[in-house]
């Protein structure tokens, strides 16, 4: 192996799962879910360590752990949603869940009421 790819050797997925353990749980589930995303485990080192770097030059620990739990719960764990989350500081922010829009009401509308009774009517129908 030529001097120059020698110190990319000793990464291996098992050294840098073990390393984002250390940082949280999620930083752990994004780094599984890049390596699972390719051919080889080794096309997702990059940004497994773009992580790391993230994690131990730019930003604080507790910082990219909120950002990948965060990428997690947006079904993006991936390093781009990661920096993006940081950038942006969505990671200071509680995930809200999109709220469910109310029940229409109109005079037009059948309620589950209407259902019932048109059940009822028709069970008494039939025992005739």
């Amino acid at each position: 192996m030529p001097s120059s790819h020698q110190s990319q050797a000793s990464w291996t997925p098992a050294r840098i799962l073990a390393w984002a353990e250390t940082i949280g749980p999620s930083t752990q589930v994004v780094c599984e879910t890049i390596m699972a995303q390719r051919h080889y485990p080794e096309q997702g080192f990059n940004q497994c360590r773009g992580i790391f770097n993230l994690a131990s030059k730019v930003y604080d620990k507790d910082r990219v752990e909120a950002a990948c739990a965060r990428a997690i719960a947006i079904h993006s764990p991936l390093y781009k949603s990661v920096v993006s989350i940081l950038k942006n500081g969505l990671d200071a922010h509680e995930l809200n869940p999109p709220a469910s829009p109310p029940p229409i009401e109109h005079a037009n509308i059948r309620g589950s009421e209407y259902y019932q009774e048109l059940l009822g009517s028709n069970q008494e129908n039939a025992a005739c």
